[in-house]
């Protein structure tokens, strides 16, 4: 009797291992829009973060060189100042 009870369970516990069915479940295809969106929106605002770093970049180099000129007229000055007063 123990036997049938047994091969009866096994039989109703359905087809084991992997199986595929042939349809799109809507809560699936909602997470896959939502999750494709989000990642749609977080590289758009990794582009703006990169494209306003770069425009600081550029004005820093361009008040560097600024920076820069002022600073070699300063030192000319200082140089013709230096060698005035040992003549």
């Amino acid at each position: 009797m123990r036997e049938s009870t047994v091969t009866n369970e096994k039989t109703n516990q359905g087809p084991e291992g992997w199986h595929l069915k042939k349809e799109i479940q809507l809560g699936h295809l909602i997470t896959t829009i939502t999750v494709a969106v989000s990642a749609v929106i977080y590289i758009n605002k990794i582009e703006q973060r990169v494209a306003v770093v770069e425009s600081q970049v550029i004005y820093q180099k361009e008040t560097a060189d600024v920076l820069r000129n002022q600073l070699e007229k300063i030192n000319d000055k200082l140089d013709r100042l230096i060698e005035r007063t040992h003549k």
